[in-house]
C-alpha cells in the first residue's frame, strides 16, 4: 500500500518528515505529479544525529529509486513541482 512521505507542492528546499528503512525491507520511492524540472533528494542521518545528501536523486527523467540500506532518512524538493510516495 503507497504511502505518501511528500506532498506535491513547489516549495524549494522543503524537506519531508523523517522515515524508516529496517534491514530487511527495502522502500520503493517514486515521484508523483511531476513538473519536467522537477528533482528530490534523497537524505540520510549519520552518526551525529545529521542529515547527509545521498547519490540517490529522484528526477521527471529518472522517477523512481529503491532504498535498501537500513537507516533514517528524508527529502529534500531542490526543484519544479512535485511530491513523492513510498511503496
Amino acid at each position: 500500500m503507497a504511502l505518501n512521505l511528500f506532498t506535491t507542492g513547489d516549495t524549494i528546499d522543503e524537506e519531508s518528515g523523517e522515515f524508516t528503512v529496517v534491514a530487511g525491507t527495502p522502500a520503493g520511492l517514486c515521484l508523483k505529479g511531476a513538473s519536467n524540472d522537477a528533482r528530490v533528494v534523497v537524505l540520510k542521518k549519520d552518526d551525529a544525529d545529521a542529515f547527509q545528501p545521498t547519490s540517490m536523486q529522484l528526477t521527471n527523467a529518472s522517477p523512481d529509486g529503491m532504498l535498501v540500506s537500513p537507516g533514517t532518512y528524508k527529502l529534500r524538493r531542490e526543484g519544479g513541482t512535485c511530491g513523492v510516495f513510498r511503496d
